[in-house]
C-alpha cells in the first residue's frame, strides 16, 4: 500500500512544480529558466504575457519591464528611452525580412500600463506593439 502511494505522490509533485517553471527558447531575454511567482509587476521584473498581434500571432511572450507605470517614454531618432535610460532602438525591418511599425505610445505611461523590453537587439517588444496592461502580466523569478 505504501509503495502505491508513493507511486502516485511523485507524479503530482513533479507536475506541480514542473507547472510553475518557465523556459525561455529565445534569445528574447538574457535568462533561461524563470519560476511563475504572485505578487506586484514593478520596474525591473521578469514577466510573461499573452500578446496576440499580426506580426507573431497568439503567443506567451516573456519580457522584462522596461519602464513603469508615471515614467515617461521618450523617442530620439530610432531610440527609445524611459526617463533618460535607454531602452531600445527600434528597426524597421525585422531579422527575416518582415516590416516593422514602432509604437506611437510615448510620454508619461499611465495608471496600471507598462513597457515590456526584451534584451536581444531583434526583440519583438514595446518597441512594437507598445503599452501593456499590468493586469495582464505574471511575474516571473529569474532561476538561471
Amino acid at each position: 500500500m505504501k509503495k502505491y502511494l508513493i507511486a502516485l505522490l511523485i507524479p503530482l509533485i513533479v507536475f506541480s512544480i514542473a507547472k510553475n517553471i518557465v523556459f525561455v527558447v529565445t534569445p528574447s531575454i538574457d535568462k533561461t529558466v524563470l519560476w511563475k511567482q504572485k505578487g506586484k509587476v514593478f520596474k525591473g521584473s521578469y514577466v510573461s504575457y499573452q500578446l496576440n498581434d499580426d506580426i507573431i500571432g497568439n503567443n506567451l511572450i516573456i519580457k522584462k519591464v522596461g519602464c513603469d507605470e508615471s515614467e515617461n517614454i521618450i523617442l530620439i531618432g530610432h531610440d527609445f528611452y524611459c526617463n533618460d535610460e535607454f531602452i531600445g532602438s527600434y528597426k524597421s525591418k525585422s531579422k527575416n525580412g518582415i516590416t516593422l511599425v514602432h509604437t506611437n505610445d510615448l510620454g508619461k505611461i499611465p495608471a496600471g500600463k507598462v513597457w515590456l523590453s526584451g534584451s536581444h537587439k531583434d526583440s519583438y517588444d514595446s518597441r512594437y506593439f507598445g503599452l501593456v496592461n499590468k493586469s495582464d502580466l505574471l511575474r516571473l523569478k529569474p532561476i538561471l
